[in-house]
């Protein structure tokens, strides 16, 4: 950690003990501030936009009152969610346990369909002015199989922690319009990305629709309902394709994409060609 910000958060309370395993979008590191354990989580203020990141905040905060399985940054400041300090744009969450779900399990797979449709009901009950996903907003067509609302934007496995049969919803930071539909399909996006990037990474990937059919299964189960195949096949084809523009322009991507290796974006582009054979 750049040595400034920690001394900026140990001026704070906010004391860093150990860096954590994070995505492509940020850095994490495990602290402790008031005698509690914490999780910081640091984005560049150079490749994000200030105003977005506090909605997006201030968005989980607004969730976690009506519930509580949402994980919500802290106010290490009064009423400031979001700490700004040079180029750094700091959120402090608190530590949570439980572990990923591991959608090879059928029970796994269920869990997770029916959290997500729960936090799509919660993310009714709740405004924000924020726009449309980054993905929606990358393709000059909008998805139109269904009515627009608030969702999670990455509700992939890592971002629902399973803590027997609760959970922790963790990471509003790609959150904003869309349709639940296309939510669903996100993660159903994620879940073959992980598959391919296992099992196949030069080939083609085995056949993996018993995931998929669990959770939309359990999502039908919460929601009274489940998304249509067109509607989740519409889906899965605007992520692909907003994933192949970012990758052609980087500088339109998000921070995750825009600040990755040249081999990362590699590996992006080829399960992009993937998931374009017929």
């Amino acid at each position: 950690m750049d040595p400034s910000l920690r001394t900026f958060l140990g001026s704070r309370g906010v004391e860093i003990r150990e860096p954590l395993v994070g995505g492509h979008q940020s850095t994490v590191h495990r602290a402790v501030s008031g005698g509690v354990d914490v999780v910081v989580k640091v984005v560049d203020a150079r490749s994000s936009e200030i105003a977005t990141v506090r909605r997006q905040a201030t968005l989980a905060r607004d969730l976690a009152a009506i519930d509580p399985r949402v994980v919500a940054p802290i106010a290490i400041e009064v009423d400031d969610l979001v700490l700004v300090t040079g180029h750094h744009l700091v959120t402090v969450l608190p530590l949570v346990g439980g572990r990923a779900p591991d959608l090879d399990d059928r029970d796994d797979a269920v869990w997770l369909g029916r959290h997500l449709a729960r936090l799509h009901a919660s993310l009714r009950e709740v405004s924000s002015d924020l726009g449309l996903v980054a993905s929606l907003r990358a393709g000059a067509h909008g998805i139109v199989t269904g009515e627009e609302q608030l969702i999670h934007g990455d509700p992939g496995a890592s971002n629902f922690l399973r803590d027997g049969d609760d959970a922790h919803v963790l990471d509003l930071g790609e959150a904003g319009l869309g349709t639940c539909a296309y939510d669903v399909s996100l993660a159903l996006f994620s879940r073959r990305f992980e598959v391919w990037s296992r099992d196949a990474p030069d080939g083609p990937a085995p056949d993996d629709e018993a995931a998929p059919e669990a959770l939309l299964e359990g999502y039908e189960t919460e929601a009274g309902h489940r998304p249509g195949a067109e509607a989740l096949a519409e889906g899965l084809g605007i992520r692909r394709e907003a994933l192949a523009r970012w990758i052609d322009d980087p500088d339109q991507a998000p921070i995750g994409i825009r600040t990755a290796t040249p081999e990362w974006r590699r590996v992006l582009a080829r399960f992009v060609d993937h998931e374009r054979r017929p």
